[in-house]
């Protein structure tokens, strides 16, 4: 965290943010709905931010938040998609066209996150 403020400034604020609103999704929204709203949303994120740094401040601020963002959709994404085939996993008709590789990887995703510092 004090790495982020301290290459971002307060712009890593809008990082937590999306973390914070992706961890609410997931208390709230039923399991699919939630891994298509958290995939969204972090595109959306990383288009506003890309965006902002490139159109509104310009690169000679030195910001490159924009990178942070791109590496948390890609993980985001996959946190999505491994949480949505963990729903899939007793379904006895969706449930047998997961691979071994799906299994593995939605097997721990089984419950929902209990708390942030797990979600982190």
């Amino acid at each position: 965290m004090f790495i982020g403020f301290y290459f971002y400034g307060l712009l890593f604020l809008s990082n937590v943010a999306l973390l914070l609103v992706c961890y609410a999704y997931l208390l709230v929204l039923p399991r699919s709905v939630a891994a298509k709203m958290i995939t969204v949303t972090a595109a959306a994120c990383t288009m506003f931010v890309s965006f902002y740094v490139f159109h509104v401040v310009g690169m000679e601020s030195g910001g490159l938040i924009d990178l942070v963002f791109m590496t948390n959709v890609v993980k985001l994404h996959m946190f999505a998609v491994n949480y949505n085939n963990a729903g899939k996993l007793d379904d006895p008709v969706a449930g047998k066209y997961l691979n071994e590789r799906e299994r593995y990887f939605a097997e721990i995703l089984r419950g929902k996150p209990v708390s942030f510092y797990n979600w982190c």
